[in-house]
């Protein structure tokens, strides 16, 4: 051996740095032995004994899976399955792609074109942008009087991006009135639902007076039965229903105060109930409209003419935000359906939606990935669907290392203790690094996947899948779900390299954990 290579081993830096590398190399071997029996603990104290749990975590950064429980045992993954969908369409339309809606002058026509935009006049979106519904519909109603145009025969809402299974087969009945459960169509508006605020009268026993937003009061069916209670102690037991295949709406019940918080119920098919409302609007203003009507098939597609007025986009970033952070269902099923229509070129539908999330996982997982998927919905309400924690964990690892999707798609997803659905989650947690998923609740399911990801900017994606919990048994789970990430962000604390003054004339050293 030369004097100079002598040298340089003998140099302090360079013991220093061997050292750590062989005692770093030690910590992870103990750190990873570690995680995996914290896992198992807490899985096996969480009094759960009669549910079903399946756990994978890996390493994004090195594809090392740290934990494997059961990872091929097919779940229902509730609202997990919105990271399948919405991984799906990121992967498929890209991160630059917008829905569009728009108008166009078709001969002596109103052409209301939809593009399965869930956002279209979504009233939490408005809340942030400070504006009324009533203002957002004066936006195309303000352009057509702009134009001049002061008669159309036919106000007419072309749909047919989507098909027209406004409802998926296997929801439940009981989910169909509630924002959860809104129909699914090519045109979206104010969440496909209807908020009904109501105030007593003056006389007990006489029916409440009400507003509707948005005010379809001119047109819609709805009848009274509610009554003002005059006991000063009544609690408001008030409530608005529908057949669920008309627009026949019925407010009952007894009310004591006003209804600060108003009631929101489903509408039946969006885009006619919607149409009249645009029809209405115009009228007011002094444009005549023969009639209003949805799409039919032997229209032309897509209806000749100018496209006039302003275009109403919206990114995609901010579809898969409302879909992941706030899980919002409408969103989930019309990312679904509509990479359905992008792919095939037909109306969007359940069935190609599910065909291109297929053909996905197995062109970026493998074949064995597809089959391990039954994708019944995109948002996870439906009990069919069927998804294994390893699945969830290797897809979030792809989705978390891929330049163009990893910072759109993990910042859709809500952060512990902070923003979404975890806003109220992990507050006795004290973390390290920054958590961000997605939790699913549906009767006896409770799901939390995402990343944990440590100040070094180290990442750990991670899949929690439990099913078959009893009556009071989903705060244990939560708990339980809790646990395992405050124990996957102790790991990364353990064994994040971090840099350490040395003794020999102020080197820096690289060192790992804490």
């Amino acid at each position: 051996m030369s004097d100079r290579r002598l040298s340089l081993l003998r140099s302090p830096l360079l013991v220093a740095l061997s050292a750590v590398l062989w005692v770093g190399q030690a910590t992870a071997q103990l750190a990873r032995e570690d995680i995996a029996g914290q896992v198992r603990a807490r899985i096996s104290s969480s009094r759960l004994a009669g549910a079903t749990t399946t756990c994978q975590i890996v390493d994004v950064n090195s594809g090392q899976v740290l934990v494997s429980i059961d990872p091929e045992q097919a779940m229902i993954p509730a609202s997990n399955l919105k990271l399948i969908t919405s991984g799906t369409a990121l992967l498929t339309l890209g991160p630059d792609f917008n829905f569009e809606t728009h108008m166009v002058h078709s001969g002596d026509r109103l052409v209301i074109v939809g593009s399965g935009d869930p956002a279209l006049g979504d009233p939490e979106l408005l809340t942030s942008m400070q504006m009324s519904i009533e203002a957002f519909i004066d936006l195309w109603v303000d352009d057509v009087v702009a134009s001049g145009i002061t008669e159309f025969s036919e106000l007419i809402v072309d749909d047919r991006v989507f098909d027209r299974q406004f409802i998926h087969p296997t929801w439940e009945a009981e989910d169909l009135l509630y924002p959860y459960g809104a129909q699914v169509s090519g045109f979206n508006y104010f969440g496909n639902c209807l908020w009904f605020y109501a105030w007593p009268a003056r006389q007990a026993g006489q029916a409440p007076t009400f507003r509707i937003e948005p005010d379809v009061s001119s047109f819609l069916q709805f009848s009274n039965n509610a009554s003002t209670s005059g006991n000063p102690k009544a609690t408001n037991q008030i409530y608005v229903v529908r057949p669920l295949t008309s627009n026949e709406f019925s407010m009952r019940g007894t009310i004591r105060r006003p209804q600060a918080v108003p009631m929101k119920i489903t509408v039946n098919d969006p885009p006619s109930l919607y149409g009249k409302l645009f029809a209405e609007r115009l009228h007011q203003r002094g444009i005549k409209i023969g009639a209003s009507r949805v799409a039919r098939q032997d229209d032309p597609m897509p209806f000749p003419g100018d496209v006039f007025g302003r275009p109403i986009r919206t990114p995609i970033s901010t579809i898969i935000t409302r879909c992941n952070e706030d899980s919002d269902n409408l969103y989930a099923e019309s990312l679904l359906k509509r990479v359905g229509h992008d792919v095939t070129d037909q109306p969007g539908s359940w069935t190609n939606g599910a065909a291109v999330v297929r053909l996905i996982l197995s062109k970026h997982l493998g074949p064995n990935a597809a089959t391990q998927v039954r994708m019944t919905d995109g948002s996870g309400l439906s009990r069919e669907n069927r998804v294994t924690a390893g699945v969830i964990a290797s897809w979030l690892t792809l989705l978390g290392k891929t330049p163009q999707t990893s910072d759109m798609f993990i910042n859709s997803l809500a952060q512990a203790g902070e923003s979404g659905t975890l806003r109220k989650r992990f507050g006795d947690k004290s973390l390290d690094g920054e958590v961000r998923a997605k939790s699913g609740y549906i009767s006896g399911v409770s799901c939390l996947s995402g990343y944990v990801i440590s100040p070094a900017g180290r990442t750990i994606a991670f899949s929690i899948l439990v099913n078959d919990l009893k009556q009071g048994e989903v705060s244990i789970a939560k708990k339980m779900h809790e646990d395992i990430v405050a124990a996957i962000d102790k790991y990364l604390v353990a064994t994040d390299p971090r840099v350490v003054e040395g003794e020999d004339e102020g080197t820096a050293v690289p060192q790992l954990g804490g």
